[in-house]
């Protein structure tokens, strides 16, 4: 789904310019904001419970529709009464009242369908949520096109675009998962309470993460201009490419820990992930960053875009030392210590957040690129504390690859063509 992705965050950004494609990056930063922020961390309890099998889908899947309604429904207010008392700063007077209640269906739709792929994620229904981030790409561009170029709608556009994709997704993702699980059709409090003490622990974390990278797009979009955030976004868009293979084994290697009963079998697994990871993103990001700089931003996104290289420069190599947090939060969260996950992103987090204030304002664009990269490095290192803590984890084995390393990428390459050639036949 990326090239798609990858290639209509460059039309968006071509067409709209850098001031457009930065209210463009804000509507979507103060989306994905709210859900994380204020739901308490009670979804991180959803999947941690239905992955460890205490409770199955079939009884709390009702239960998750209705949090997921009532958080929304409180992220829309909370919405409103910061742009009605002037808290989204210079993008205050870009969005209208009815723009703005619009976005509050899309928060609705949107925690709806977080809170239930919550449970999806917990329950290893890997391939449904495959199929909706599919379906979400293909869906994207296509009516953002008709909406943003066809129509001129531009901005209004891309909100109606909003609503009528995550709306979509609601449904689709509601219809799936009830057909699949069949409900029982009553609010089951336990299950919730229990989630709720269990996220409460990572909700710091959580917060910090999303802050950590996040919070810098929307300080910079309303403390400076749209413009800055434009050049910005696109630098931030290109380093998190650097994310999407520890993104993907990251649920999956979650749960293969919170299943794993055998201490010394979580430690080895999450060792072995590492160093792999690690090493085959450490040349991807020499190979991605060359090839941004020389083709991408000047011919894809346009020479107007050329402000994009330094944050571009800057995030990359903070991006990469960020995997091993991206790793090591599993082996924690996955073995019951999700309040060691919490403080280890908030301590490395708030160092981020502190920078922000001080450098955004004055360095602007490289202020909040330098805040960003020092963060990440920061939560990797009080995770990797953490861990040599409580599980004695080793740095060594960590970084350096093996031949077991080499013999295990052969099987599952072998395994996985054996299994596609089956398929075929």
């Amino acid at each position: 789904m990326y090239p798609i992705t990858f290639f209509a965050s460059i039309w968006i950004a071509r067409y709209l310019g850098a001031e457009g494609k930065g209210v463009y990056s804000y509507i979507l930063v103060i989306t994905s904001f709210f859900i994380p922020i204020f739901s308490l961390g009670i979804g991180g309890g959803f999947t941690y419970y239905i992955s460890n099998k205490e409770f199955n889908p079939q009884e709390v899947g009702f239960s998750t529709l209705c949090v997921g309604i009532f958080i929304g429904f409180i992220n829309t207010v909370l919405l409103y009464l910061f742009w009605r008392v002037g808290f989204l700063g210079e993008m205050n007077d870009k969005l209208t009242q009815n723009q703005i209640l619009l976005l509050g269906i899309v928060l609705i739709s949107n925690s709806i369908f977080f809170f239930l792929s919550r449970l999806a994620k917990g329950a290893s229904r890997f391939h449904l949520l495959n199929l909706l981030d599919i379906l979400k790409v293909i869906m994207n561009p296509i009516i953002m096109i008709t909406l943003i170029y066809i129509l001129a709608l531009r901005i209004d556009g891309v909100i109606y675009g909003l609503v009528i994709l995550n709306v979509s997704l609601a449904l689709i993702i509601c219809i799936r998962f009830f057909k699949i699980y069949p409900q029982l059709y009553n609010i089951n409090v336990k299950f919730i309470k229990k989630s709720f003490k269990y996220g409460i622990k990572g909700w710091l974390g959580d917060m910090s993460v999303k802050a950590n990278v996040r919070l810098d797009q929307i300080i910079l979009g309303g403390v400076v201009s749209a413009t800055s955030l434009g050049f910005y976004s696109v630098g931030v868009v290109l380093a998190e490419m650097l994310w999407i293979i520890p993104d993907s084994i990251g649920p999956v290697l979650f749960n293969r820990i919170a299943a794993e009963k055998d201490l010394n079998a979580k430690i080895a697994l999450t060792e072995q992930i590492h160093r792999l990871l690690f090493s085959l993103s450490f040349f991807i990001a020499l190979l991605w960053v060359c090839l941004c700089i020389f083709i991408i931003i000047p011919y894809g996104y346009g020479s107007e875009y050329n402000e994009s290289v330094i944050p571009l420069l800057i995030l990359a190599p903070g991006a990469l030392l960020y995997i091993p947090a991206k790793v090591i939060t599993k082996l924690l969260s996955g073995s019951g210590r999700i309040l060691d996950t919490s403080k280890a992103t908030a301590f490395g987090s708030l160092i981020s957040i502190v920078l922000y204030f001080i450098l955004i304002p004055i360095f602007h664009i490289k202020g909040a690129a330098i805040a960003s990269s020092i963060g990440y490095f920061s939560v990797s290192l009080f995770c990797i504390y953490f861990t040599k803590k409580h599980f004695n984890l080793s740095i060594r084995k960590m970084l350096i690859l093996t031949n077991d390393d080499l013999i295990w990428i052969k099987n599952q390459y072998t395994g996985l063509v054996t299994a596609l050639i089956k398929k075929l036949k």
